[in-house]
């Protein structure tokens, strides 16, 4: 189960997830920390292509946390349009040679 959490993180892929400060974003890769994965932040007003990247493990983004996680009946369709999961997930795995 732990290397799992390590792969996927607390928050996989696809996971919508309301940030402390209010935004919504989209998991789409764990971060160093399981707690605080790598998530493209929801933003009307600039293009999906243009959306903010941002790895809430980096210490830039310190105090950026995850309140809670959303399920898809939770957002507005336009939310869920603009961060469309399915458009922007691949999911695979490989063998780690170390």
């Amino acid at each position: 189960l732990a290397a799992l959490v390590k792969v996927l993180g607390v928050y996989p892929p696809g996971t919508i997830v309301q940030l402390a400060d209010g935004r919504l974003a989209l998991s789409v890769s764990a971060g160093s920390k399981p707690l605080l994965p790598k998530v493209i932040v929801y933003d009307a007003s600039r293009p999906k292509d243009e959306a903010d990247l941002l790895d809430l493990s980096d210490e830039a983004q310190a105090g950026l946390t995850i309140t809670r996680a959303l399920s898809p009946e939770e957002v507005s369709p336009q939310v869920l349009a603009w961060l469309n999961p399915r458009e922007r997930l691949v999911y695979y795995f490989t063998a780690d040679d170390e």
